[in-house]
């Protein structure tokens, strides 16, 4: 239900499962933790990120004492959080909760782990929506770089790097810059929810007015929906 973004079936479902688990299992049980994992992540997805923000919260206090700081799923947990902190707006919260999950990631797991990308990706958003575009720019860089060697130029998560870096570059004016890495992304592996929302996205609201902008816009409609007809000469 969550896939097919239901989410307010998901998340009736999810509340029941979470008090099924709660009585037969308790608080501490790892079901359950993940349970409520999945209920705010819900939650969050339906807007509704104060009450998802408080379930995290519940969700972090408890894996931390049970499977302990430095565990995969509580650092999971800690970037889900900050990312909600990003969608609320705080984002000197979010920086902060993100750096400590990722000093903590990159010690125990490694650079170039292809968990510890997602959350240089996640930090990476956040420093440049606090306008920080210059270390925005050099943490995209580092991505690509990664990610071209550990999982291909062509994947999505290259391509969703690509495209940020995208967004950054037109924040700044860049606009040359800024096409052609969408362009690149758009031929090499976004996705194509991606790239539907290319020409909506208001990240890039700098390019409107540029026409190669346009055409590419219905150049990802076609790469991500091949029977949109071609723009007749």
């Amino acid at each position: 239900l969550f896939q097919q973004g239901q989410f307010a079936a998901a998340e009736s479902q999810q509340r029941s499962l979470v008090e099924t688990e709660r009585r037969a299992f308790g608080e501490k049980n790892e079901e359950v933790i993940g349970a409520m994992g999945d209920l705010a992540t819900t939650l969050s997805e339906e807007g509704r990120l104060s009450e998802a923000e408080q379930l995290q919260r519940d969700v972090l206090e408890v894996q931390k004492k049970v499977l302990g700081p430095e565990a995969p799923y509580t650092l999971s947990s800690m970037d889900n959080l900050a990312i909600t902190l990003l969608y609320e707006g705080r984002l000197a919260e979010a920086d902060k909760l993100e750096k400590e999950t990722l000093e903590i990631q990159r010690r125990v797991h490694g650079r170039e782990n292809l968990t510890t990308i997602h959350y240089m990706m996640n930090e990476a958003e956040i420093v440049g929506e606090m306008g920080d575009f210059g270390e925005a720019e050099r943490m995209s860089l580092e991505l690509l770089d990664l990610e071209r060697r550990l999982i291909g130029p062509d994947s999505p998560e290259t391509a969703e790097t690509t495209y940020n870096l995208g967004t950054i570059k037109a924040k700044q004016g860049k606009v040359d810059e800024a096409i052609a890495l969408l362009s690149h992304a758009v031929d090499h592996g976004l996705l194509p929810r991606e790239a539907l929302k290319l020409g909506e996205d208001p990240e890039l609201k700098a390019l409107k007015n540029d026409p190669r902008f346009g055409a590419l816009v219905l150049h990802a409609r076609q790469v991500a929906s091949p029977e949109v007809p071609k723009k007749s000469n």
